[in-house]
C-alpha cells in the first residue's frame, strides 16, 4: 500500500509487508478476519452452554427466597478436624471451565501457536522482551481498568448483564470462598493468554489486514489505518457477543452494552498498537492486565460479599426492624434468616438497602429470572424523591408479595400489585 511518513503509518507498512509476504493478500485477509470472527463467535455459545451446565443455586426461585448462592458456600467440611481445615485451605478451581477458556484462546489464536502469521507478526511487532513494552502497557491498560470501574459501579440498567456475566463468571471459576494467591494466578495466567491471543489477532493481524484492504481500495494511507481500526474494533466487539443465543437475546439493552463497550475497548487497544509510544506488546500487555485485574478483584468482592452475608445476617434477622414479628409469625424464623442472608449478599455497597440495579444484577449473578413488571411498580410504590432503595422490611413485602402471588395464596399487598418475582 502506499507508505506515510509518520511512526504509526510505518508500523502499519511493517505489518502490512508481513501480510503482503503471502500468496494471496486478499485471500489472506478474509482468512483471517473470518477464521478470528468464527472462533471467537462461536466460542460465546459454547461458554454460555458452560455457564448453564454448572451447578448453582438461586437466591430467589420459584418465588421463595433461599439462602444459598452455591452448593460450595453451604456444604462446607467440617471444622474440627486437621482434614475439615485442609480441605477448607485446599485451593478450588472449575478445573473443566477453566480447561474450555483456555481452549477457545488456543482456537482464537491457533496460528501463534502452529507457527503461522500470528507468530510472525508476533515476532517482528511483540517486543515483549523489553521492558518499555510492559511499562507502556501498564500505563495503557489504567484507561481499560477505569471504564471497568466506571461499569461496575453504574447505576444504569444498561449494564446489569455485563456486571452480572462477570460474577457469574468469577463465582464459577474460582467458587464463593475467598482464595486470593490462587485466584491471582489463574487471574493472571487467563488474562495473559487473552491478552496475547486476542491482540495478536485482531490488532497484529485483522487490524493491517483490513488497512491494506482499504488503501487498496483506493484510501489514503492515514485513512486507510484509521478505517482499519475502526473495522478491527468492530469485528472485535462483534466477537464478544453471542451472535447464536437468539434475536430476544441479540437485540436486548444488554448486548448493546456488551457491543459499545468492547468495541471502545477495542478501539483504545488499536490506539495503543499504533502509538509510538505503544506498539502490538502493549496492547498486549494492557488487555492482559485489565483482563487479570477485572477477574481478581471480582473475585474478592464477591466471595467477601458472602462473608458479609454471613456475618450481618443472623442480627438483622433477629433485629425489631422486621415489622414487629410480622414475618416470623407469617412465614417462620427460618424465612426470615434465609431472606437476611440474601439481603445482605444483593447489597454490594453495604448501605443498608437495595437498589433496583443490585437487585436485577444479583439475581442476574445467580441465575434469576425476575418479573420485571412487579419490580418496577415495586419500587416506584417504595421509593422517595431522594432514596430509591428497598430496606430490609420492604425486602421482605417484596418477597413474600412474590410467593403468594405465585402460590395463589390470597390477594398481594397493594404495593406489591401483581405478578412473580420470580418464575
Amino acid at each position: 500500500g502506499k507508505v506515510g511518513a509518520s511512526f504509526p503509518v510505518r508500523r502499519m507498512r511493517r505489518c502490512v509487508r508481513l501480510t503482503s509476504n503471502h500468496p494471496s493478500t486478499a485471500m489472506h485477509a478474509r482468512a483471517v478476519l473470518l477464521t478470528g470472527l468464527a472462533a471467537a463467535c462461536a466460542s460465546a455459545p459454547a461458554y454460555a452452554a458452560t455457564l448453564a451446565r454448572l451447578p448453582t443455586a438461586p437466591l430467589l426461585a420459584h418465588g421463595k427466597c433461599v439462602a444459598r448462592a452455591s452448593a460450595m458456600a453451604v456444604a462446607r467440611p467440617p471444622l474440627d478436624n486437621e482434614a475439615g481445615k485442609a480441605a477448607v485451605r485446599m485451593p478450588v478451581v472449575n478445573m473443566p471451565l477453566l480447561a474450555r477458556l483456555v481452549s477457545m484462546q488456543l482456537l482464537i489464536g491457533i496460528t501463534i501457536f502452529t507457527g503461522g502469521p500470528g507468530a510472525a507478526v508476533l515476532n517482528a511487532h511483540g517486543h515483549l522482551g523489553e521492558p518499555s513494552t510492559w511499562f507502556a502497557g501498564a500505563l495503557a491498560s489504567l484507561p481499560l481498568i477505569e471504564l471497568g470501574r466506571k461499569v461496575e459501579t453504574s447505576d444504569s440498567k444498561a449494564v446489569v448483564e455485563l456486571n452480572a456475566a462477570t460474577n457469574q463468571l468469577a463465582l464459577r471459576l474460582l467458587g464463593p470462598r475467598q482464595q486470593p494467591l490462587t485466584a491471582l494466578g489463574v487471574s493472571a495466567a487467563l488474562g495473559g493468554l487473552v491478552g496475547l491471543a486476542e491482540e495478536t489477532l485482531f490488532r497484529g493481524q485483522i487490524l493491517p489486514a483490513m488497512a491494506q484492504r482499504f488503501s487498496d481500495g483506493g484510501h489514503g494511507v492515514i485513512e486507510a489505518v484509521i478505517l482499519g481500526a475502526l473495522a478491527s474494533s468492530l469485528a472485535f466487539g462483534t466477537a464478544h457477543i453471542s451472535i447464536l443465543s437468539g434475536l430476544d437475546v441479540l437485540f436486548s439493552l444488554g448486548t448493546a452494552a456488551t457491543l459499545s463497550l468492547q468495541t471502545a475497548a477495542g478501539l483504545w487497544l488499536a490506539i495503543v498498537a499504533l502509538a509510538p509510544f505503544g506498539g502490538l506488546g502493549a496492547a498486549i500487555v494492557a488487555h492482559g492486565a485489565y483482563d487479570a485485574f477485572t477477574l481478581f478483584t471480582t473475585h474478592m468482592l464477591i466471595t467477601g460479599q458472602f462473608s458479609h452475608a454471613a456475618e450481618h445476617a443472623p442480627e438483622t434477622a433477629r433485629g425489631s426492624g422486621v415489622g414487629g414479628g410480622k414475618w416470623r409469625v407469617r412465614n417462620g424464623q427460618p424465612w426470615v434468616e434465609r431472606c437476611a442472608y440474601a439481603f445482605h449478599l444483593l447489597d454490594m455497597d453495604h448501605s443498608g438497602g437495595l437498589s433496583e440495579v443490585e437487585l436485577r444484577t444479583g439475581a442476574a449473578t445467580h441465575g434469576v429470572e425476575l418479573d420485571n413488571e412487579l419490580l418496577h411498580l415495586h419500587f416506584a410504590h417504595h421509593g422517595t424523591p431522594n432514596n430509591s432503595d428497598l430496606n430490609f422490611a420492604e425486602f421482605l413485602e417484596l418477597v413474600d408479595a412474590s410467593e403468594r402471588s405465585s402460590h395463589g395464596g390470597g390477594p398481594s399487598p397493594p404495593s406489591a400489585h401483581q405478578g412473580k418475582l420470580a418464575r
